[in-house]
């Protein structure tokens, strides 16, 4: 049986440091209760692009999920800039 990197990292005690970005609070509590229930530890939230680069300032992040499109961002530039 082949373990997925999540199980990898569950197993060696890596932290997953997740971070999960929508404007709906509603989505962001779904999306992190069911990060949380996949054994990520550290899921973080953030609706308003301060609070973004605020968190991603904190160090790498193992999985982001976000919205594509919001008030204040837009999800594509905000990959963009993750990659950079």
């Amino acid at each position: 049986m082949t373990s997925s990197p999540l199980n990898s990292a569950k197993q060696s005690g890596n932290h997953l440091r997740s971070l999960v970005v929508d404007d709906d609070h509603m989505i962001l509590k779904f999306v992190a209760r069911m990060l949380t229930m996949l054994g990520f530890q550290g899921v973080d939230t953030a609706q308003k692009q301060p609070e973004v680069v605020r968190m991603l300032a904190t160090g790498p992040y193992v999985l982001i999920v976000t919205d594509l499109e919001m008030p204040d961002m837009n999800g594509y530039h905000l990959t963009h800039r993750i990659k950079r």
